[in-house]
C-alpha cells in the first residue's frame, strides 16, 4: 500500500508520457500532416530556399512516412 502511494506520481507521469508519445506518433504519420509538410517543402523549393537534392531527400522521408502509415493499416 505504501509503495503504491509513493510510486503514484511516477506511475502517473509514465502514463502521461506514453499518451503524449502516442499522440505525437499519430500526428507524425497522419496523411494530412504529411501532405501539408509536402506542400510547404514544395513551396520552399520553388522559392529557392532549398536545393533540388534537399527537396528530393525530404520528399523521400515523407514518402517513407506515408508508406509506413499505409502498411500499418
Amino acid at each position: 500500500m505504501l509503495f503504491k502511494l509513493l510510486s503514484a506520481p511516477v506511475t502517473g507521469l509514465v502514463k502521461i508520457v506514453k499518451v503524449v508519445a502516442e499522440e505525437a506518433e499519430r500526428i507524425h504519420y497522419d496523411p494530412k500532416t504529411i501532405l501539408n509538410e509536402y506542400e510547404i517543402l514544395k513551396k520552399r523549393y520553388q522559392k529557392g530556399e532549398i536545393d533540388k537534392e534537399e527537396f528530393h531527400q525530404r520528399k523521400e522521408l515523407l514518402t517513407a512516412r506515408i508508406t509506413k502509415n499505409q502498411n500499418d493499416r
